[in-house]
């Protein structure tokens, strides 16, 4: 009988340690792996954004000397008015009108700056023109704003006879045209 018993002692003893390293492994080592695999996978991930980081910077400088070589083409276009200030190119292009008003027979009636809008990457600048002037006047002068640089665009152009206050009831033909239209300029949009 104490064979028997010293063999069942035996077994329990041997269920009892295999019982406590079974603790141990769930208890200690599972932690312990999971933490370990946790932190490979975070490692792994964090070496992946570097390099990913690294091949942006590597292509930042030539981006960027990419990106200057585009805003010196943009300078060079002489087709965009100059001006950082939207005011000061409304004003150049009120200039530019009265200057074309300069030696045919027109008279500027009034001038109107109109606010700037955002089209694309640039900036409508436009001026709304009321003037009178015959028929060969306003000729020269759409062709001559449409022909200049910067490039000016002639928009809502609406041309009617003149009719004086005092001739309104007789029939005669002064041979002046009552002229209003809408002239943009563009420049670039400021950057964000």
């Amino acid at each position: 009988m104490t064979l028997v018993n010293w063999t069942r002692e035996r077994g329990l003893a041997v269920a009892l340690l295999a019982g406590i390293v079974m603790l141990v492994v769930a208890f200690v080592l599972t932690p312990l792996l999971s933490w370990h695999w946790r932190l490979q996978e975070q490692r792994e991930d964090l070496e992946f954004r570097l390099q990913r980081y690294l091949r942006i910077v590597q292509n930042r400088t030539a981006i960027e000397a990419n990106l200057e070589q585009i805003q010196a083409q943009y300078a060079q276009l002489s087709y965009l008015m100059r001006h950082d200030n939207p005011a000061v190119a409304a004003a150049e292009l009120q200039q530019a009108i009265k200057g074309q008003l300069t030696g045919v027979n027109a008279q500027l009636t009034s001038t109107q700056v109109l606010p700037p809008r955002p089209d694309g990457n640039f900036t409508r600048i436009g001026v709304k023109v009321r003037l009178r002037a015959d028929i060969e006047a306003v000729r020269s002068i759409v062709y001559e704003l449409e022909q200049t640089e910067p490039l000016y665009l002639i928009e809502e152009l609406d041309i009617r006879p003149y009719t004086s206050t005092r001739n309104r009831n007789s029939n005669t033909n002064t041979g002046l045209l009552n002229v209003n239209f809408s002239a943009v300029g563009f420049m670039l949009r400021e950057s964000p």
